[in-house]
């Protein structure tokens, strides 16, 4: 085999070299050698011998090994093209077999598809119902909570319309019953003496007639506190400076009153409620603050009424319901809360208290409560 190569070699070298004899022997012999050994020859040697042989002029011999080159090449292509024919074959039934599970992997496939699409909808389906379902419940938990805050709004009112209701019955019992028979004790007390001379001098007399006189005052005051005329007829801001004028006589404690803004007559209801709140603040400072100076502070600016009640008092403790509920918080903040307004209430124990509030009302009118 490597001389049958080697033979070959210096074949192609002659041939190369134009040594188309050498080449000739070359090839002979390599060509007998593969006879020998039952080997099939190979188109090169057939193809080098006759172009050798052209070379020299034989052109017979030449056209024999050309023939020979011919035949063994169209052998081998045949060869090949059965090899080939035999593999398209085999790669057709794979082929086949490719396109069969293809085409049974695409029936899964949109098999698969189609569950997950329906999948999708249920879910989305699923989804959106419950989705329905909560913005149901939300828009009924919201519809039954404005109604719950409606009727609870209306029954606020309603107390404080009742509550208004018995301070007035109970000032024009003062002012009218008690008030006008004290007078008419003191009138009578006072003629006695014109019988009885010597009461003219008598102090425990006159102690009786200055506290009956002191007595009918009190009374009075009150009356007028249940059911003040002042804020009937002059309106928010005068009643609640002569509130503060004539508690500081009374009380101690400085109370400083400003006002800001031309404050135009608001509805009579609105203006007592706010009035009550006032008195309310003012009197929970006297009871519990300790407080040496009270700021009460009323301002209007176009449709808003801010009311800030400032002490210098001991301030409370956020945190002790016992005080909360003794200063009258709960109250204030339903009257306030009945009003639309806004509450807050800023305390520093040792430091005093600021009450704020506000509300948006219009002039000459008041706000129902929808």
């Amino acid at each position: 085999k490597i001389s049958n190569s080697w033979d070959l070699c210096i074949s192609q070298i002659s041939l190369n070299n134009f040594d188309n004899k050498k080449a000739i022997n070359h090839l002979t012999v390599a060509l007998d050698t593969i006879k020998k050994l039952g080997w099939e020859p190979q188109g090169l040697i057939y193809s080098n011998m006759a172009e050798a042989y052209h070379n020299i002029g034989e052109d017979a011999n030449a056209y024999q090994y050309q023939k020979l080159y011919s035949d063994l090449r169209d052998s081998s292509i045949n060869k090949e093209k059965m090899k080939q024919i035999r593999e398209m074959e085999v790669k057709y039934q794979l082929s086949e077999k490719d396109g069969e599970l293809t085409r049974k992997e695409l029936m899964l496939t949109r098999q698969q598809a189609k569950i997950k699409n329906r999948n999708l909808w249920i879910g989305g389906i699923s989804v959106s119902l419950i989705l329905l379902v909560i913005s149901g419940g939300i828009v009924i938990y919201n519809i039954r909570r404005r109604q719950a805050l409606k009727q609870e709004l209306i029954q606020l009112q309603s107390i404080m319309e009742g509550e208004e209701k018995e301070r007035t019955r109970l000032a024009h019992e003062l002012h009218d019953g008690i008030v006008i028979r004290f007078s008419a004790v003191k009138m009578n007390l006072s003629t006695l003496p014109n019988k009885h001379i010597s009461l003219a001098s008598s102090r425990d007399y006159n102690d009786i007639i200055e506290s009956l006189d002191e007595a009918t005052k009190e009374l009075r005051k009150t009356a007028h506190r249940l059911m003040p005329d002042m804020l009937l007829e002059d309106g928010l801001a005068e009643a609640t400076f002569y509130f503060c004028k004539t508690l500081m006589q009374h009380a101690g404690p400085e109370i400083d009153f400003q006002h800001y803004g031309d404050l135009p007559r608001l509805d009579p209801d609105f203006e007592l409620s706010v009035y009550r709140i006032i008195q309310e603040l003012v009197q929970n400072v006297l009871k519990h603050a300790e407080a040496t100076h009270v700021l009460v502070q009323l301002s209007y600016n176009e449709s808003q009424l801010n009311i800030t009640v400032e002490d210098n008092g001991k301030g409370f403790d956020s945190t002790d319901a016992t005080v909360i509920s003794g200063m009258g918080l709960r109250s204030i903040r339903a009257r306030v809360k009945a009003l639309n307004g806004y509450f807050d209430l800023q305390r520093n124990p040792g430091k005093g208290t600021i009450a704020y509030l506000e509300f948006e009302k219009q002039a000459g009118s008041c706000e129902s409560i929808t």
